[in-house]
């Protein structure tokens, strides 16, 4: 081999030399430092930040994005987690909340499972539509005024359950009681949906042949239901409570429901909850101590027990039932079994 042949064998030896040194170096002063980061929690990063992905965005944009938001501390330690276990086309649009010291390896995953960020929310039994609109505000699930325009919409009611119950003009009793997880950003619109979506559920093929067996509507099943609702929270007690309800309808004796007076009260402006004499005469469809029959609608949200014991009511003969005030009832058969257990537990009690 002739000199410059040797020389320029050297050089390229000492260039693959310099190039394998190069990249050993990348690797051990530049990429490892990123994988290391990949597992260290961002201690900077406290609170709840909701981070939205846009549809097409690429891993380059989230990884600004997530630096500028302050969950991760370094775009550059995002990016490597992503390349490294090729992950970029796995990335996914939505909304997610990052609460607290995550580690990049933690935010990728979130991203990668479309694990998107929920809002968890608790209705309970017995609220009506005003109620429900304030307890979803305090949840943060919206602005009390704007729910409450959706539930009262004659609109929102044709679309949502028209079908079931051509003659609901809002949606009172049919908001159902659970609890959910939303959309931080559902929206009005959304979140009546999905409580009534969840109504629709429970109207199962198996409930709705009952009503039919009944003779009545689904109208007719869900205001009844709903007075069962407000007149007790012993679960013992509503599938009894509902007997006593059809045994006055089938005599046509009024339902005499207190819940529906106050009901009555509210809609003329009156809040109280407590029930004058007065107010036993006062002018509305929902007194039923003056008109008979079942109300025009539903006077709050029940649940699938209240429903299910107007649906498969209690086989008993009694036609009276007064509160014992510690959340139960006395029936009777009789007026005159009645008169005396309302002397006992609404005079005789509290003048102890």
């Amino acid at each position: 081999m002739s000199r410059p042949s040797r020389w320029l064998v050297l050089v390229l030896l000492g260039g693959l030399a310099a190039g394998a040194l190069g990249l050993l170096g990348y690797r051990f002063f530049y990429l490892r430092p990123l994988d290391e980061a990949l597992g260290r929690p961002y201690a900077a990063h406290r609170g709840t930040v909701l981070f939205r992905v846009g549809r097409g965005s690429t891993a380059e944009t989230i990884a600004n994005r997530l630096e500028a938001s302050g969950i991760v501390a370094d775009r550059r330690v995002f990016l490597r987690g992503v390349t490294r276990a090729e992950l970029g086309s796995r990335l996914q649009a939505g909304l997610y909340r990052f609460e607290g010291a995550l580690t990049p390896t933690e935010v990728i995953a979130r991203i990668v499972d479309g694990e998107v960020a929920t809002l968890p929310v608790t209705v309970p039994e017995g609220l009506d539509r005003e109620g429900t609109a304030a307890l979803l505000a305090e949840q943060g699930a919206g602005g009390a005024d704007s729910l409450l325009t959706v539930f009262s919409d004659p609109g929102a009611a044709a679309r949502l359950i028209g079908d079931l119950d051509p003659e609901a003009e809002d949606l009172e009793g049919y908001l159902f009681p659970s609890t959910y997880r939303l959309p931080p950003e559902a929206g009005p619109e959304r979140v009546t949906a999905v409580l009534v979506g969840q109504f629709r559920a429970l109207w199962t093929e198996r409930r709705r042949r009952r009503a039919e067996e009944l003779g009545r509507s689904l109208r007719e099943i869900a205001t009844l239901a709903s007075i069962v609702e407000k007149e007790t929270g012993s679960p013992d007690e509503r599938a009894v409570i509902a007997s006593v309800f059809w045994n006055r309808l089938e005599r046509g004796m009024p339902l005499q429901s207190d819940p529906t007076v106050l009901f009555a009260m509210r809609q003329a402006g009156d809040t109280g909850n407590n029930i004058r004499r007065r107010d036993l005469d006062i002018d509305s469809p929902y007194n039923t101590y003056r008109v008979g029959g079942i109300p025009p609608g539903p006077i709050a949200s029940f649940g699938i027990a209240a429903l299910d014991a107007v649906l498969f009511p209690a086989e008993t003969d009694f036609l009276y039932f007064v509160s014992r005030n510690d959340g139960t009832h006395e029936f009777n058969r009789s007026l005159r079994d009645h008169n005396r257990a309302v002397r006992r537990w609404q005079v005789e009690y509290f003048r102890r």
